[in-house]
């Protein structure tokens, strides 16, 4: 399900974009900018615009939308206002377009502000490459001035043009006013000197992060050189500074300066063919609330030497002060694998195309080629009766068995307590037992798929078609010879999700029969699908699951094919059988709520629909909303592998500022099929390089991969996800608290206004995200549970 096609919407092409990359360096890297190819950009010059005041733009409006074009004081002398008094679209565009050389890098920069702005608005640069838009950049309705800033790299044309020709749109689809001001696209140079200032700075900070140096006259001495290359500093001086400083801190970290340990959060994507760019530290720290789960990353770090036949593993149990442990069984190492994202098209830009980390794969002895890293996936789970604390241990790097290099783990248990049940509702649609069964050779029993049915609902993402019933036009497991319905293959699943924190899930998916076939929606259909929602409805309540029922409508309905009046007929039907057995209808034909109100409880919407789609109507007017993502919008945030792991990580702080109450996502085996001739890809030959076949987008629908022996192997991007779910549990927490506690409320804001600002729009630095959850956990655990 979701796997939406968007030719005639969206381009498919690869390009690249800088705003969100490199997660190792959140610095920009510094550049020469060129002239603004837009004119009058910042709205200065009055004159006669194509239906709007101020010159070189035009003013439309559209889709039945009301909207005005005027000059107003700006944030700088004069801005551009687009007020909208009906929804529909309005939009301001260059009225003359700009070449700009395929392969160059652009960067897009204005300032933006709302006033009583209801609905999306985004800035979209077209042309040549393709009419409908290449690149979409989500504007923050936020009400004071905002700096919105991008990088991107300009693709050939459509018909193949070195040198296409670009307009730059602004698009308003609400109400309310937007105002747009000194606006640039300009293309950019990283500046030499600049980048390798930059670059030394850093060896600087690694030297006073380490623990120790070879020896305090090697420090002085690196530290000399460091002072000598920074006065002229020019990009060959840095590779020769890098490979010393990095020997003299692994030297301190007990290596023989063959290879050095950084550390890394689990929101940064590290590539093992790049320069390392991320902290060294004297220790790797984490913290976590009880009933939580917490990763980090150790980055093995070749100084010039391949490294071979290394292991990682915890010197035994993490103690505090007062002796108490937690068990190292509680501390799980994953080695982090990749995957080659070159092949294929996207509907999105890419900042690198090559080898991409994702699967967390079994730990086991590794290899470290020549100036390449190795990150290190480093796991803490806690359990309702670990004691608060802080508790010390040690991360071994051994080499036949002797150890090469420690580095202190220092794990804070904080004294709150998050529940074994998530508050937030999640579920993945897809996930069969059939993928799983085709691609092991078979599954008796059924017990590979309760591995990976176990592992996806401890990732808050349980596979809930394992409780759908329903088999496209019959149920899915035959009658007794009383007549009544078997449930025993449903109960099996039943019980292995709601001991793994079971939410929400349907227990029947209406069929998309005018899409696919294989049946009609007669009299007869109605009657035998009211008759199973009613018996098995009744089921769950004598199985205490009833509360996490829902029913799906048609996914995806489409006006075209007069679907929206067959998901009325079926919402009668539920209703009439199961009265309180809610109804979600997901949608990306976003007219099609308003045309569908009252005849659904919950709305299952895109992320970049919501405003467009009239969420905020429905949640007025009493009903709920779910956010999710698919293939299609595919602006940020979303699930793909060269997306940021921020964008996984938020998606639950959004739902929470927009009173979303969960979220679902159309499958977790994505893929596995075209990878069926290879069941051993992860052993590639070539270190964590694994030989696994992406499909394009690339991890669109693919969460969980299948491992060795039939265990499953998560992704970056999933451990992020179950991250997320679990923030929106100290989220729920601190609302709880902030009606009476002055400190939760400034925290309560500064998540839902200062960290998320809209549903599209949020902070892109992951340390904003993980400092706010650090004083969340110190607020809720000083105030006690």
């Amino acid at each position: 399900m979701h796997r939406f096609s968007a030719a005639g919407v969206l381009a498919i092409w690869i390009g690249a974009l800088m705003f969100s990359c490199t997660a190792q360096d959140e610095t920009l890297v510094p550049e020469i900018g060129g002239p603004n190819l837009v004119a009058n950009g910042d709205f200065d010059v009055p004159g006669d615009g194509v239906k709007c005041p101020f010159s070189s733009w035009t003013g439309r409006s559209g889709q039945g939308g009301q909207y005005t074009f005027k000059l107003v004081a700006g944030r700088t002398v004069k801005a551009a206002q687009i007020e909208g008094t009906v929804a529909g679209r309005g939009d301001i565009h260059t009225t003359d377009g700009f070449t700009v050389p395929a392969g160059e890098t652009v960067r897009l920069r204005f300032w933006s502000r709302a006033e009583n702005m209801k609905g999306g608005a985004f800035v979209n640069l077209e042309g040549e490459p393709n009419d409908d838009g290449w690149f979409k950049l989500n504007i923050d309705p936020s009400a004071d001035w905002k700096l919105h800033e991008v990088r991107v790299k300009v693709p050939k044309g459509a018909k193949g043009q070195l040198t296409p020709r670009i307009s730059l749109w602004i698009y308003h689809f609400g109400t309310g006013s937007l105002f747009i001001d000194d606006l640039s696209l300009c293309v950019v140079k990283p500046d030499p000197a600049g980048v390798a200032r930059q670059e030394l700075d850093r060896l600087r900070v690694w030297l006073h992060s380490a623990t120790d140096a070879k020896s305090k006259a090697d420090a002085a001495s690196l530290n000399a050189r460091l002072d000598a290359a920074l006065a002229d500093p020019k990009p060959e001086t840095v590779e020769p500074l890098r490979k010393d400083v990095l020997a003299a801190i692994g030297a301190g970290q007990g290596s023989d300066g063959s290879f050095a340990v950084g550390v890394a959060t689990s929101l940064e994507k590290v590539f093992l063919d790049e320069p390392y760019r991320g902290a060294i530290a004297p220790a790797l720290q984490l913290s976590l609330a009880r009933n939580e789960s917490e990763s980090a990353q150790a980055i093995i770090i070749s100084t010039g030497k391949e490294l071979s036949g290394l292991t990682v593993e915890i010197a035994g149990d993490l103690t505090n002060e007062k002796a108490a442990t937690l068990p190292k069984s509680q501390v799980q190492f994953n080695l982090v694998g990749y995957v080659d994202t070159s092949k294929g098209q996207r509907p999105y830009q890419s900042s690198k195309l090559g080898w991409w980390p994702d699967p967390l794969l079994p730990n086991a002895p590794f290899t470290v080629k020549a100036g390449e890293l190795q990150p290190i996936w480093i796991t803490v789970t806690t359990t309702a009766q670990n004691v608060p604390g802080t508790f010390n241990g040690k991360v071994l790097i051994k080499s036949a068995g002797t150890i090469r290099a420690t580095l202190p783990l220092v794990v804070e248990v904080f004294n709150v307590t998050l529940p074994q049940k998530p508050v937030f509702a999640t579920f993945a649609l897809g996930a069969s037992p059939d993928v799983v069964a085709k691609f092991y050779g078979g599954d008796p029993g059924e017990k590979i798929m309760e591995r990976f049915a176990v592992l996806a609902a401890q990732r808050h993402l349980p596979p809930v078609g394992l409780l759908n019933g329903w088999n496209w036009k019959a149920p899915k497991y035959p009658n007794k010879p009383d007549g009544s319905f078997d449930f025993a293959r449903l109960d099996r699943w039943i019980d292995v999700l709601k001991s793994n924190g079971l939410t929400r899930f349907p227990i029947a998916v209406a069929p998309r029969f005018k899409k696919f076939g294989g049946g009609e929606y007669s009299s007869d259909f109605k009657r035998e699908l009211g008759a199973f929602v009613h018996a098995y409805a009744e089921h769950l309540k004598e199985k205490q699951v009833f509360d996490g029922a829902l029913f799906y409508n048609i996914d995806e309905a489409s006006e075209g094919l007069g679907e929206w009046e067959v998901c009325k007929a079926l919402h009668a039907t539920v209703k009439l059988e199961a009265p309180g057995l809610p109804v979600v209808q997901c949608l990306n034909e976003f007219k099609g709520v308003t045309a569908l109100a009252g005849h659904a409880d919950i709305w299952d919407l895109y992320f970049g629909q919501y405003d467009q789609a009239g969420g905020p109507a429905r949640q007025k007017a009493g009903d709920a909303i779910f956010l999710s993502v698919c293939v299609w919008p595919s602006e940020h945030p979303n699930l793909f592998i060269e997306y940021p792991a921020l964008d996984a990580r938020i998606m639950p702080w959004i739902c929470q500022r927009m009173g979303a109450k969960g979220s679902e996502y159309w499958d977790l085996f994505a893929g596995w099929n075209e990878n069926a001739a290879n069941p051993d890809w992860w052993k590639s030959g070539d270190g964590t390089r694994t030989a696994w076949k992406l499909l394009a987008p690339t991890g669109d629908g693919l969460m969980i991969y299948p491992g060795p022996n039939g265990q499953p192997i998560s992704s970056i991007r999933l451990e992020a996800y179950r991250d997320g779910v679990e923030d929106y549990g100290y989220l729920s927490l601190l609302a709880d608290r902030s009606k009476t506690d002055a400190a939760a409320a400034a925290l309560l804001k500064e998540a839902t206004h200062s960290l998320v600002t809209g549903v599209t729009s949020y902070d892109l630095d992951p340390k904003k995200l993980l400092g706010l959850r650090q004083r969340i956990l110190q607020c809720l655990s000083t105030h006690g549970e």
